[in-house]
């Protein structure tokens, strides 16, 4: 339940505290908390394929399609030097020197207990180091991780 605070009839003040965000990388079962992300955009997420999709055919009758693809995308926006580009590069160099038979697959877990929701990407590989830059200000690393098993939950409340 989202903390908030009535000060009038139907007006709330809603409250997002940033201690009650948590973001975790699980690599071969072993959970870390990371810290140490940009100021804005900390995290984004996407379904990477649409559940439906919308065409016509050749006389222009609607054709529905239904994709049951649980491909997702996770990016993490890092302080240049903060803990969780450390684990980044991390990753980059395992997927990079992995032994035969092993899959160098990580997961990745957001949890905003703010608003009870919980993004999951289980399965997931970093797509590419991040771009660079040099600037006279704080840098920053963006870590983009594709997988499978994308999953977003929040209770709203709402059945319908």
């Amino acid at each position: 339940m989202p903390n908030k605070i009535q000060y009038g009839e139907n007006k709330w003040v809603y409250l997002k505290d940033t201690r009650f965000i948590h973001i975790y990388l699980i690599v071969d079962g072993k959970t870390h908390e990371l810290f140490g992300f940009t100021n804005n955009d900390a995290i984004k997420w996407t379904k990477v394929d649409n559940d439906f999709d919308l065409d016509s055919d050749f006389s222009g009758d609607p054709i529905m399609l239904q994709n049951h693809s649980s491909k997702g995308q996770i990016t993490l926006s890092c302080n240049e030097n903060g803990q969780a580009a450390a684990y980044g590069e991390a990753v980059i160099k395992r997927q990079k020197t992995y032994a035969l038979g092993e899959i160098p697959t990580v997961g990745l877990k957001v949890v905003n207990d703010n608003n009870n929701k919980t993004v999951d990407l289980p399965y997931a590989f970093a797509q590419k180091e991040p771009d660079g830059g040099i600037t006279n200000s704080f840098d920053n690393s963006e870590y983009t991780f594709l997988g499978w098993n994308f999953d977003v939950d929040q209770d709203s409340g709402i059945v319908l």
